[in-house]
């Protein structure tokens, strides 16, 4: 009796270890699942969040501040975050980069003050929003917007001039997808 508990025990695990293996994964990049740090899943870098700098810090650096304002499970910031990661690899020196979670509007509600870093929030993710060095807005836009615009807005932000060079073809959010890990 005790050999064929033992052996009902091995094919129960087997099998359920069988089944866990063969699972197919539940998210991808073109749904609104969860399936982690969507930076560090889908734009190949994790170390954006969490943001280093808060806008007052910026402030004080006098550095523009990019606000982004984004969910984990939404289909669009997957597709936004490898725009977000150029602009780190291009900027990182010159601007603050401050992703914050959407849901983190939903637990300040009702706080006053409300943190600055929450203030421009209208509810769409993604949101992106770029401060100069004053705390002025200069770019609020809503949807997933291609590192060209806000390579535009930054240049002009930063008062540099425009960076001619023919290899340098900065990702767009819409254009077919390599993969869904690398974009």
């Amino acid at each position: 009796m005790l050999r064929i508990r033992r052996w009902l025990l091995a094919m129960v695990v087997g099998l359920g270890l069988i089944g866990g293996i063969c699972l197919p994964v539940g998210a991808t990049l073109t749904d609104d699942r969860y399936d982690g740090n969507i930076f560090a899943l889908y734009g190949g870098n994790g170390s954006l969040v969490p943001a280093r700098l808060s806008i007052a810090q910026s402030r004080d650096l006098a550095r523009p501040a990019v606000l982004v304002y984004y969910l984990d499970d939404s289909a669009d910031c997957k597709r936004f975050s490898p725009v977000l990661n150029e602009v780190q690899a291009f900027y990182s020196r010159k601007v603050s980069i401050i992703p914050v979670p959407a849901d983190l509007v939903a637990f300040a509600e009702g706080r006053n003050p409300l943190p600055e870093e929450l203030r421009f929030y209208r509810g769409v993710v993604p949101q992106t929003v770029v401060l100069d060095v004053a705390g002025d807005v200069v770019f609020d836009r809503e949807g997933l917007v291609g590192f060209g615009e806000l390579d535009g807005v930054f240049q002009e932000t930063l008062g540099l001039a425009p960076v001619v060079n023919p290899k340098i073809k900065p990702r767009d959010p819409n254009a077919r997808q390599i993969n869904e890990i690398n974009p």
